[in-house]
């Protein structure tokens, strides 16, 4: 509140006077709100855990409890414009990859990429398609799951989200989609980011692409040609 104030004390020739009082009453009367709340208010409650956050646009407490979290990311309070343009939508610093099946070209380039620009941990795990959900028990320790084309896509992402049921925060699940194939239907969940990554074998042009996306807080990630994702929507 006094940070505010002093803000617009500073630069309150630039207002006409009845506009400052009117700044300067509804900043108090907010700060005095929220005090009887409790200190809660539209981005800051209580909660065990938080939740997935599902606005495009706008923050709620849980975007902004992600801020608490991880200081350097999610600096919207009202609107996530800011985010957007530097982006800071996302945190991956020192987050743990697991990868069901073998490691393809384009996601070594995008895990090599991740690992320079937002600091992904290079400590990549890699699980066979054929284990069973009692031998995935190390899933525990992953923050982001790369999952391929595979039947058993839900039984996998079903095991990894009952492993990370304590998790504080919402785990990544990543889903390599080729437009090419009848891809696996994934049930949609609220308790993880789930991200549908579109690509064909052009896809190694378009990492730069899928890297300002995913700063970005994209759920649908094309690592595709515009006309081949408009085919791809219309199909």
């Amino acid at each position: 509140m006094f940070g505010q104030i002093i803000f617009f004390w500073i630069f309150k020739n630039l207002l006409w006077d009845s506009t400052f009082a009117i700044v300067i009453f509804i900043t108090v009367l907010k700060t005095f709100i929220n005090g009887i709340n409790g200190g809660e208010d539209s981005n800051h409650q209580k909660c065990k855990k938080i939740k997935v956050d599902k606005n495009w646009l706008f923050v709620d407490f849980n975007y902004h409890a992600l801020h608490h979290m991880f200081p350097d990311r999610y600096f919207g309070s009202l609107i996530k414009l800011y985010d957007y343009v530097a982006g800071t939508a996302i945190c991956l610093r020192q987050k743990k990859v697991g990868i069901i099946g073998t490691c393809s070209d384009i996601e070594s380039l995008i895990l090599r990429n991740l690992s320079v620009t937002e600091r992904l941990s290079s400590d990549i795990v890699i699980f066979n398609l054929e284990g069973r959900n009692e031998d995935l028990a190390s899933l525990k320790d992953i923050d982001v799951l790369i999952l391929n084309e595979t039947e058993k896509a839900n039984e996998y992402i079903e095991c990894f989200l009952r492993q990370n049921s304590q998790r504080l925060y919402p785990p990544d699940i990543w889903h390599f989609q080729d437009i090419n194939k009848k891809n696996i239907t994934v049930a949609q969940r609220d308790d993880c980011v789930y991200r549908r990554i579109l690509f064909d074998k052009n896809s190694i042009e378009y990492v730069d692409r899928f890297v300002f996306l995913l700063q970005r807080d994209f759920r649908v990630l094309p690592m595709i040609s515009i006309t081949s994702y408009i085919a791809h929507m219309l199909g």
